[in-house]
C-alpha cells in the first residue's frame, strides 16, 4: 500500500512514522526543523490520516507499506524516526529491509509486548454518533462525557474532519484498529538489526523499562539509550527542541 506523505528539506532521506491515532501533521513542526538538515518524509499510517484504509492493521503489513512508500518516493538508505507504534513499525521495517536503512531513532517504545490499554479510548470513539454530532464543539463534548481527558481528547480531535458540509467523521479506521488492537502490543521478532539505533525515552514514561534493555540490546546489538528530562510518553512534543537536538546529534548533518 502506498501511504500518503508530505516531503520537506533535500539531502539524506529523514522518514517519521507516527503513532497511534495520530498522523504525520502531528510533527509538522519538528519536521520543519529536521528539513533544514535533510530531506523528510512524513507518513501517514495505514488507517490513519490520509493514508487508505485496509481492515488488515499489523507490523509486516506496515513494513511493506513503507517499502512500496519510498520505492515511489525514490528514497533508499534512510535514517527513519518512530513514535510509538511507529517506533515499532520502523523496527519492523529494519528487520524486514535492512538494506535501506542507515540508522534508527526509536521514541519512546520497545520491541517487547504491550499489554492492551487502549480500550477506554476506542470504547469512546467507537460511541461517537456522527448522525447525531453536527459541530466539532458537540464531538469535544461526548468526549470529554467519556474520557476526563483534555490532552488525550484534543489529540484525538485532530483526527476530526468535514466528510461534506454538515457531516463529520474520523480520519482513524477505528474498526480496524480496535479489531487488531493487540497485534498493535505485540512483541517483534526477536531477529537482530545491524544499523545504529537510538532509543529515545521519557523520564515520565514507563514505556521503555530499564529492564527492556538486555532484549533491546539483543536485537539492536549497536543500540544507544537516551532519556529526555520532564517528558512523558510524547516527548517529542513534550520537548521538541531537546528531541530535536539528541536526533540531530545522532544522525549527523
Amino acid at each position: 500500500m502506498q501511504l500518503f506523505f508530505k516531503e520537506a528539506g533535500q539531502g539524506t532521506p529523514l522518514v517519521i512514522v507516527h503513532g497511534l491515532f495520530g498522523s504525520g501533521d502531528n510533527w509538522a513542526t519538528l519536521a520543519k526543523t529536521f528539513a533544514r538538515h535533510y530531506r523528510v518524509i512524513t507518513v501517514d499510517m495505514r488507517n490513519h490520516g490520509h493514508s487508505p484504509h485496509d481492515p488488515d492493521m499489523n507490523y509486516d503489513a506496515m513494513a511493506v507499506d513503507l517499502f512500496d512508500t519510498l520505492a515511489h518516493a525514490g528514497a533508499r538508505d534512510v535514517n527513519l524516526i518512530g513514535h510509538s507504534m511507529g517506533g515499532k513499525a520502523v523496527m519492523r521495517f529494519a528487520q524486514c529491509y535492512p538494506f535501506l536503512v542507515h540508522k534508527l531513532v526509536v521514541a519512546d517504545i520497545s520491541p517487547r509486548h504491550y499489554p492492551t490499554h487502549h480500550g477506554h479510548i476506542l470504547e469512546a470513539l467507537q460511541s461517537l454518533d456522527f448522525t447525531a454530532l453536527n459541530s466539532r464543539a458537540e464531538v469535544a463534548r461526548a468526549l470529554h462525557e467519556r474520557l476526563r481527558d483534555p490532552g488525550t481528547e484534543q489529540f484525538l480531535l485532530k483526527g476530526l474532519y468535514w466528510i461534506r458540509e454538515g457531516q463529520l467523521a474520523l480520519r482513524y479506521n477505528v474498526t480496524a484498529i480496535a479489531r487488531h488492537i493487540e497485534r498493535i502490543g505485540e512483541a517483534l521478532p526477536d531477529l537482530p538489526v545491524s544499523q545504529e539505533t537510538l532509543f529515545v525515552r521519557g523520564d515520565r514514561s514507563a514505556y521503555i523499562r530499564d529492564e527492556d534493555w538486555p532484549d533491546i540490546q539483543r536485537c539492536f546489538p549497536r543500540a544507544q539509550l537516551v532519556p529526555l528530562e520532564n517528558a512523558g510518553h510524547w516527548l517529542h512534543a513534550d520537548q521538541p527542541a531537546a528531541f530535536a537536538e539528541v536526533v540531530i546529534g545522532f544522525l549527523g548533518t
